[in-house]
Parts: structure tokens; sequence; C-alpha cells
């Protein structure tokens, strides 16, 4: 179902809301439901749109092949019913159901939070959200629509939970992307840096055994705990800048609302720790440390290896640890992403209050991954061309009593 919605992520949608005339034929025990507006005016629009990434299009259309047919060019739904793991294909002309999706209450209450124009809708009951669940196991429903604006695509994605959100998924106030570099390529912010490495490490069983190494180092190299000293101080809200660098990525983290006498205590100890951790001896170079001036303010280098170092520095209660001094200068400078052309495209009318935010500048992106390696890839220059055409992207993620609301931004050819 995931893969058929992926099929009109490109397309468009109609001048007025959307009137679903399949679902009143989709029993009312569907684990899942996907509407097509087919006969919308907008279809041969996103059918042109997906045409102009070729590769892109015969990827999808393969992966699509293997999944289902579905026959005509009008409306059409896709039913995965109990019981069964071949989808079923209902259109418009077929009888109302006795009990139909339409009418439960369910099925409403997830709609509700999606905009009235959709070219395509996807519904998950709870039985058919178990990818969800094995992220999240308090997710009971969720649902998503595509719509289009001129160059800029959306999708809305609404995700029911059992009980109120956690300390983890706390509304932030005003976001940091103010500190950004205005040419970073990736931003993402988070509520708390200690609840998204624990969330990693209960989903990704290798990012588990790289937090627990950096916990055991840390303790036998610097005498710093995990759980009593690192973690309480990466309990605030950060977040992790990406920039080209002269012949690797700049990768910048802030950490907000942080004592900055003892942030700077616990990164000084913490550096025998990232030095065998990095294998810096190994790379042929014994570290070396010292100290410059980045724009007023004192930054702590450590010199690992050739083309690779860690500088740190503390100001405005915000710690900030870079893989460059020139990052900690572009954070002290704060020009910010609203001097961004495409943040401001695809996030400029974010919400006010968000839990998450993240921004790609996929040109800029697609430039890192080249300088690190991606270039050698096969697959990813059989679609390079593609997706430099996409430009850029956004998220944000909110959550407001049982529902998580996602939103994905990005412009297309």
């Amino acid at each position: 179902m995931l893969a058929l919605a992926a099929t009109v992520a490109l397309a468009g949608c109609g001048e007025g809301s959307t009137d679903d005339a399949v679902v009143g034929s989709v029993p009312a025990n569907a684990r899942a439901y996907l509407h097509l507006d087919r006969g919308s005016e907008d279809w041969d629009d996103a059918v042109d749109s997906l045409g102009r990434l070729p590769a892109i299009e015969a990827l999808v259309r393969d992966l699509l092949s293997r999944q289902v047919e579905v026959p005509g060019d009008e409306q059409a739904g896709v039913v995965l019913m109990p019981g069964r793991d071949k989808p079923l294909v209902l259109t418009a002309k077929d009888p109302p159901a006795e009990s139909s999706l339409a009418v439960t209450p369910d099925y409403e209450d997830m709609l509700a939070g999606l905009p009235s124009q959709r070219i395509a809708t996807l519904y998950l009951a709870r039985s058919a959200t178990g990818p969800l669940r094995s992220l999240d196991p308090t997710v009971t429903a969720a649902a998503a629509a595509a719509d289009i604006d001129g160059d800029t695509m959306r999708i809305r994605a609404r995700i029911r939970h059992e009980g109120e959100p956690g300390r983890c998924a706390a509304i932030v106030g005003d976001d940091l992307v103010e500190l950004a570099d205005p040419e970073a390529a990736f931003y993402a912010e988070v509520p708390s840096i200690a609840c998204a490495l624990r969330a990693l490490a209960d989903r990704d069983k290798g990012a588990a055994a790289t937090i627990r190494r950096i916990g055991r180092l840390a303790t036998s190299e610097g005498g710093v705990s995990l759980q009593k000293e690192l973690l309480p101080m990466l309990d605030h809200r950060g977040a992790l800048i990406a920039t080209p660098g002269d012949a690797v990525p700049t990768l910048t983290l802030v950490v907000d609302d942080v004592d900055e006498t003892k942030a700077l205590d616990v990164l000084s100890r913490l550096q025998p720790a990232l030095i065998r951790l990095l294998g810096s001896r190994e790379l042929g170079q014994a570290p070396t440390f010292g100290s410059a001036d980045v724009e007023g303010v004192t930054a702590a280098t450590a010199h690992i290896a050739p083309g690779l170092e860690l500088s740190y520095a503390a100001f405005d209660g915000r710690l900030v640890v870079s893989t460059a001094l020139a990052g900690i200068g572009a954070v002290r400078k704060a020009k910010g992403l609203s001097d961004n052309d495409a943040f401001e495209d695809v996030l400029g009318d974010r919400p006010d209050a968000l839990s998450a935010l993240v921004f790609l500048d996929l040109d800029q992106l697609l430039t890192l991954g080249e300088q690190a390696g991606l270039a050698e890839d096969p697959r990813y220059l059989a679609l390079r061309d593609d997706l430099q055409k996409l430009r850029a992207a956004g998220g944000v993620l909110t959550r407001e009593g049982e529902f998580t609301t996602a939103e994905l931004t990005f412009q297309i050819p």
C-alpha cells in the first residue's frame, strides 16, 4: 500500500474537495484502503510530472507492477482485507458494502485532519500498522494524503496513538534555525537529543551497540558516566547541521540550554574516549590538542588525524560541537536559514509550535554525498539526474493529544 502511494507522490490535486466515490464499496473491516482520484483534472499533470523523472518513474512502476494492477482511468480504491495477502481493487461501479468503511468513526476521525483536496488518500487500520508499531508501539491508526500547489508537493500524515505524548514528544518553542549556516545542506532539530538516541538504540541493534561502546569508553578513558553526565547534558533541544566543506562535509551539533562550564568539562574529559572510538592512532597520526578564537569565543580543538578534527565551544547557554572550526563560526554568526531561498520555499509557512523539523537542500546534499563516496555507487548514478531536479525538501512533526501530524514538503520539476 505504501509503495502504491509513492506513485502519486508527484501528483496534483483537483480544484475542489476530493469526492471519494469508491469508499462506500469498501467493507468496514478493511485493514487498509488507498483511494486514487484518477478522474481529477490534474491527473494528466501528475503523469507529466513523473515523466520528467524517467529513472524514478521506471523504478516506481517496476515496484508497483509487482504489487497490484489497477485497470481503467477513473477513481479506484485498493483495499487490503483480513485474511487476504492480495489487494482488492474496487471502482465506483462496485456495489455498496453492507457495512462501509466510510461511516466508521475511526476512518472519519483520521481523515478529518487531512487536507480536503487530495489526489491520493491512504488509511491504515490498527491491524495494518505493524511497520509503524515496530517504530512506536503506541500507534493505533494512520492516514496520509498528497496534494500539490504549483511546483510544491505536500504529503500530510496523521497518526493516532494510545495515551498522551511523553516528555520526549514535548513541543519546543522557537526553533534553532536562525543559528544555522544559510548554506546548510541538511538541518534536523529535535526536542531532546538524548530521547532521539534512546529511540534509535531501541530500533537499531547497531546503533545500540555503538552507544554502549561509547558509554564504556567514556567511563574507562575519561571517567564520564553515560547515564549520569552525558545523556543528561544531551537531554535538551538540539540541531544537527551539515554544510559543504573543502574536501569533506562539515557536521555541527548544537545543544540548547546547557550549563556551559559543566558541558565543557564533560567534553574535555571525553576527548580520550573519542580518540579511542575513532582509532586515530591506527589512522597514522598521534592526536594534538589546542584552542582557537572563533568569532570572539574560544574553541577547543582536537586534531585527530589528517583532515579529521573535532572542535567545541560553549556560549549563550549552548554547546556547539563541530568537525571544523568553520562550523562553530557559522553558529556564532547566526545568519540563519531564513536567508536560504530553498528553506523558505518548503518550510517558510511551518507551524509556530513543532516537535521536530528537517530540511534538505537536495542539490547540496547530493554534493556532500558525492564527497563521501556516493558518486561511486551505480544505483545512485542511475538516479542522480532525477534527484537533482527535486531541489529541496522539508518536514515538520507536531504532537497534540493522541495525534501526531507529519508534513513533508518538497519542490518538484
